[in-house]
């Protein structure tokens, strides 16, 4: 037997998407309440639309069980080229000590005024990092340095 409250909610469902010309939900309520369609168009929108809908989802599980990553693909990934990291020179704390010491006077003026200055300190501080001096660096780029270098000094000494 039948349930005449299932029923009447699938007649109210399929009537209230007619109104609203949502063909999906009235087939939707016409295959539940075991009514034939009235509006044939309406109907095989619906139709078409559950037909889409349906092949969505098998393209979707298809889509996701080639992305499986249990399952083995013929190609295998090539590992990715890591870059070769620069050896690192440790500098003593003392020397940053001695470094702002010494450069410290040079730090709080314009780029232009003592190049020449900041380069011998740079120089005979970090000898291995400037090894191949500054050459082809503007003024500016050697304040640039400069000022990076005091400023990593100032929290190197500080931090102890």
């Amino acid at each position: 037997m039948i349930n005449r409250d299932i029923l009447k909610g699938a007649e109210k469902q399929r009537l209230e998407a007619l109104s609203r010309g949502n063909s999906a939900d009235y087939l939707k309520g016409c295959i539940e309440s075991g009514v034939e369609p009235e509006y044939m168009f309406l109907a095989e929108m619906g139709l078409a639309e559950r037909d889409y809908l349906k092949e969505m989802a098998i393209r979707a599980v298809e889509e996701s069980s080639r992305f499986d990553s249990t399952k083995t693909s013929k190609k295998q990934r090539k590992p990715r080229k890591q870059k070769p990291k620069k050896e690192r020179i440790m500098v003593n704390p003392i020397t940053y000590k001695e470094f702002l010491d010494e450069g410290e006077k040079y730090y709080r003026s314009d780029a232009l005024r003592y190049r020449y200055q900041r380069e011998e300190i740079l120089l005979k501080y970090f000898p291995r990092h400037f090894a191949n001096g500054f050459e082809g660096k503007s003024d500016n780029d050697v304040f640039g340095i400069y000022s990076h270098l005091i400023r990593h000094a100032r929290k190197v000494t500080y931090d102890q």
